[in-house]
């Protein structure tokens, strides 16, 4: 249960620095009044604010794990026949009737969540559509696609698996352990595929990480110097 609290913190995590970053590429490559005001402090400030309410409610949320006296965590055992796996150290419990509270919960807000990124991501299509200048094209485009594939990685590698977790535990869906297995690793593979949809989209890096390539394939495989003897420097050579 502790590395599913350390999960959801981890994604809240996600959220919160997602948030930050397409805001700032939004007023770098489309500057308007409110760039004027917005700045690396205050951004800061206004993600931290949303990360440390979002932090409280799991706390909230994840209190009554930890806070059931021994006595407790029998009757639940008794209750739901996992006596066998008191002697387990690890062995905790959550009643279906405080999950069925959490999942309603998330069920009301993740589909919010989805909708506000399927929202920015035609946004930032219209945006890169329908801004044709120089500028645009060259920075600030780079910018905005790399900010709709970062959404959209985040959308399917992180909010829709976790959505059918939750789904799975509302209903009460039988035989998905398997299935949530490999929609864990799924997540897990989230921050390798935004890492690498980064360096790709946005051409500064993209050519910093392709020179740095090229240098190591040099360094590698050096390129053979032609030597062209002329015929007096054979004869001094052979004398």
């Amino acid at each position: 249960m502790a590395l599913s609290l350390l999960g959801w913190l981890l994604v809240i995590n996600t959220f919160g620095a997602l948030g930050l970053t397409i805001l700032s590429r939004y007023l770098l490559a489309f500057p308007t009044a409110l760039t004027k005001w917005y700045n690396l402090k205050v951004g800061i400030i206004f993600v931290l604010t949303i990360v440390i309410f979002a932090y409280i409610i799991t706390a909230y949320t994840f209190s009554y794990v930890f806070s059931p006296e021994k006595e407790t965590i029998r009757q639940w055992s008794a209750e739901y026949n996992l006596e066998k796996f008191l002697i387990e150290p690890a062995f905790t419990i959550v009643p279906y009737s405080y999950l069925l509270n959490v999942c309603f919960f998330l069920l009301i807000i993740l589909p919010f969540i989805g909708g506000l990124f399927i929202a920015l991501l035609i946004f930032f299509i219209y945006l890169v559509k329908t801004k044709q200048s120089l500028t645009v094209a060259k920075l600030s485009r780079s910018l905005i696609v790399s900010s709709s594939v970062q959404i959209l990685c985040t959308f399917i590698l992180l909010l829709l698996p976790f959505s059918f977790i939750v789904l799975t535990w509302y209903f009460k869906i039988q035989n998905t352990a398997n299935v949530i297995c490999v929609i864990n690793c799924i997540i897990a593979s989230h921050s390798l595929m935004e890492f690498i949809a980064t360096l790709y989209f946005i051409i500064p890096y993209r050519k910093f990480v392709l020179k740095l390539f090229e240098r190591i394939k040099n360094f590698y495989n050096p390129i053979p110097l032609n030597i062209i003897w002329s015929n007096s420097q054979v004869t001094d050579i052979i004398h």
